[in-house]
């Protein structure tokens, strides 16, 4: 299990921002800018996401894949925490998953076509693995922040491109969302279609921005920090401490939810004592009847960065979600 912080050098930090603005790099244009050769980089690059560290994805609209509805679910756990993260691993429903400190053991993303699917996903596969004590969902409403590292604005235009799409394109999408850097060759075995065939899909996708690919970094790992999932029950005058919320720098994700909280907020802190200030602001602020928190150890599987756009009164600056957590 991962645990130790991985401090990344100035090398590997240019590594990860090239992968940020274009996953789909080839090794040839990274190592010209950072100064090593194809297969130094490709050392370096193994060696961080072989360690979890970093990974790299393709950021989608949920729905484009078939997924309406997303949750953040809490897990009470009794045993080995590696079992239950070799347990999660086996479901692609479970898109982002910590490991915490508090009232539950864990906190993952789910995604499902719709509620019924989430329910019963949730109620009969995770509910039944062994160990589990105790679950806590919080279905997702609305986004007013999702400002997380790694995570692009949404593409403008991938809800209306998405009602031109086969299921050929589907399963493009599924795959590259997981590796963007597959090889055409690797996904034409995938979709069993004529190599020309997917190399203009792939490349109308990422073109039309249907699909961007990116890199999401595990903080709590490479670049230590306390981060933390804030839940919050809201009474009816919150709507200037939501406000104020959103504009906070600690705040990457402000997510309305529904279940016994109304407000999920994924944070980071610099420090213990930093988070305890913080959670103490939010605390005070008007409207915020309770606060909840839980501490992340460190990602489990990295967060899916869903191209999620914001409700009406916030605007989307950028990662985060996952991504996230995830998103």
């Amino acid at each position: 299990m991962q645990g130790l912080a991985h401090e990344l050098d100035p090398v590997d930090q240019r590594i990860v921002a090239l992968l940020q603005e274009d996953g789909r790099a080839s090794l040839a244009r990274i190592a010209d800018n950072v100064d090593l050769s194809p297969d130094a980089v490709r050392g370096r690059l193994a060696r961080l996401t072989a360690d979890g560290v970093v990974r790299v994805i393709g950021v989608v609209d949920p729905a484009t894949l078939g997924y309406g509805a997303l949750a953040t679910l809490a897990i009470r756990f009794r045993g080995s925490l590696d079992r239950l993260v070799e347990e999660l691993r086996k479901h692609p429903q479970v898109t982002f998953l910590a490991l915490t400190i508090g009232a539950y053991q864990a906190v993952c993303e789910v995604a499902a076509r719709d509620d019924r699917a989430l329910s019963e996903f949730v109620h009969g596969v995770i509910g039944e693995i062994d160990g589990v004590q105790d679950l806590e969902l919080w279905r997702f409403l609305g986004v007013d922040k999702w400002e997380v590292q790694g995570r692009p604005p949404p593409p403008t235009r991938a809800r209306e491109l998405a009602l031109s799409l086969d299921e050929i394109d589907v399963q493009l999408l599924r795959a590259l969302a997981k590796a963007p850097r597959l090889k055409y060759s690797e996904l034409q075995k995938i979709v069993d279609q004529p190599y020309a065939v997917v190399r203009r899909r792939t490349q109308t996708l990422f073109d039309e921005g249907v699909i961007v690919a990116t890199a999401v970094v595990d903080l709590v790992t490479a670049q230590p920090r306390v981060m933390a999932l804030l839940g919050m029950q809201l009474s009816g005058d919150a709507e200037a401490s939501l406000k104020l919320l959103g504009e906070l720098r600690e705040v990457h994700i402000l997510m309305h939810v529904g279940g016994r909280l109304n407000l999920l907020a994924e944070v980071a802190c610099a420090s213990p004592e930093d988070l305890g200030q913080f959670i103490a602001r939010v605390a005070a602020l008007p409207g915020v009847r309770a606060v909840e928190s839980l501490i992340m150890t460190h990602f489990s599987i990295l967060p899916m960065p869903w191209a999620i756009a914001t409700t009406s009164h916030a605007v989307l600056n950028g990662h985060a979600v996952g991504d996230s957590h995830g998103s």
